[in-house]
């Protein structure tokens, strides 16, 4: 019983204590903070969204992370505008302790709703996850990583991070394909005629439209399969190509695609979500960076380019052992009627049946002269045995050393080109080398 009230007490006293501290005063109370307290103290508008805030979660930039940010602003002076629309995206809409941050991404709503800086509905969101040390991080605009200096500052309404980079507001969509370095994509864009003024229309349309998310191709095989695609492509074509890679009304970050979610695109066609064995895809292509929160959604990017009259999900995996001889396959390129319109008569052969049949007939001609010279070499050997000269050692050689050489076995080398988080760019494709001539 002794014991019992002095706890009581205690908790009391935190309490009245807790409820005493408002967020400003618990800012200014951290050394760490005095440069953003300052900021703070001299905006009204910051000052006065700060004090009513409830519910929240405050990143609160500590004096090295403001120092680093403003060596890259102009005059090294933050504006007022920036000033306000920062601590906005750094304030989130609900709490969010240490302990809430896992693995896999959450992507909470901030105060950032300002049509000068986002176009986001439900208000801009940042990427809250552990990585793999543990360690709490916040992505934001251009996979932008803050880190934790301290956790779990309780104040009146809410909790206090603070955090070791300044926040980077997301930019618009057109500067975030630059940023992120995707260098196929922007030449799919030129190829594709899709920069040129006739077609501003419809592109400024969706870019500037609300609630948006893009799937982004950007790959040598993207790259090539839309620049076939352009060189017979009507206007009406091309519009629907681009479009077909646009979602509107939904920010789709990777946590909210499901498995199994089809989703209709601005062309009005639908598209399909699959996770299989850890991948994401859109239909058979594989997402390979994903979540660059942009002004108004989310872009995703894509190994491939997508065909709305081809809506096929991935291959489904197969537990089958490999023969010890893979099977040459080739990718075709569909023509603009193959890809873009079901009414065109099927009255000969696409250009990826073509290609099929010409690399099919390549391949049965090496094999034909491959066993007409496994024939010959065969009676030769027989003959050889036949007459005492060959043995088993002189049949396989010798290396330099004595040991027994035996000619290295074929192999399908493939490479898969994958676009990292981040702002470099993509290392271009090595094309596949063609066979020897027989």
């Amino acid at each position: 019983m002794n014991l019992r009230i002095p706890t009581i007490a205690l908790l009391a006293s935190l309490v009245t204590n807790g409820a005493a501290i408002t967020l400003l005063q618990a800012i200014g109370n951290y050394p760490q903070l005095s440069t953003l307290n300052t900021y703070i103290t001299n905006s009204s508008n910051v000052t006065n969204l700060l004090s009513n805030a409830n519910n929240f979660t405050f990143l609160a930039p500590s004096n090295t992370a403001i120092a680093d940010f403003l060596t890259g602003t102009k005059d090294n002076v933050l504006t007022e505008g920036l000033l306000e629309a920062t601590v906005q995206y750094s304030l989130l809409r609900g709490g969010y302790p240490k302990l809430s941050f896992t693995t896999a991404p959450q992507f909470p709503a901030t105060s950032l709703s300002n049509a000068s800086y986002t176009n986001v509905t439900a208000g801009q969101a940042v990427e809250l996850l552990l990585d793999s040390n543990g360690a709490p991080q916040i992505m934001s605009g251009n996979k932008s990583t803050a880190g934790t200096t301290t956790t779990d500052i309780v104040c009146t309404g809410g909790i206090i991070h603070i955090v070791s980079e300044v926040l980077s507001v997301p930019m618009q969509a057109v500067s975030e394909f630059t940023a992120a370095g995707l260098d196929y994509f922007i030449a799919i864009l030129n190829n594709g005629g899709f920069l040129n003024s006739a077609n501003a229309g419809y592109v400024n349309t969706v870019l500037e439209l609300k609630d948006i998310t893009y799937f982004i191709p950007n790959s040598a095989a993207a790259l090539a399969n839309a620049t076939a695609l352009a060189s017979n492509a009507s206007s009406a074509d091309l519009q629907s190509i681009f479009q077909y890679h646009v979602v509107p009304d939904f920010v789709g970050y990777s946590s909210l695609l499901k498995d199994g979610l089809s989703l209709t695109t601005a062309q009005g066609s639908n598209i399909t979500i699959t996770r299989q064995n850890g991948d994401l895809y859109v239909n058979a292509a594989k997402v390979i960076a994903s979540d660059y929160i942009v002004a108004n959604g989310v872009v995703h990017v894509l190994d491939n380019l997508l065909d709305r009259n081809n809506p096929s999900p991935p291959p489904a995996p197969t537990d089958a052992t490999p023969s010890s001889t893979p099977t040459p396959t080739t990718t075709s390129i569909p023509t603009a009627n193959t890809a873009l319109d079901k009414s065109v008569p099927s009255k000969g052969l696409t250009t990826g049946a073509t290609i099929g049949i010409a690399v099919g007939a390549a391949v049965g001609g090496v094999l034909l002269l491959a066993a007409i010279a496994f024939f010959f070499v065969r009676r030769h050997k027989q003959n050889k045995r036949q007459s005492g000269v060959w043995s088993e050692q002189s049949v396989v050689g010798h290396g330099e050393k004595g040991n027994l050489y035996r000619p290295p076995r074929p192999e399908l080398v493939t490479q898969e080109h994958e676009m990292r988080p981040g702002m470099h760019s993509p290392a271009p494709d090595v094309p596949m080398r063609s066979p020897d001539r027989v």
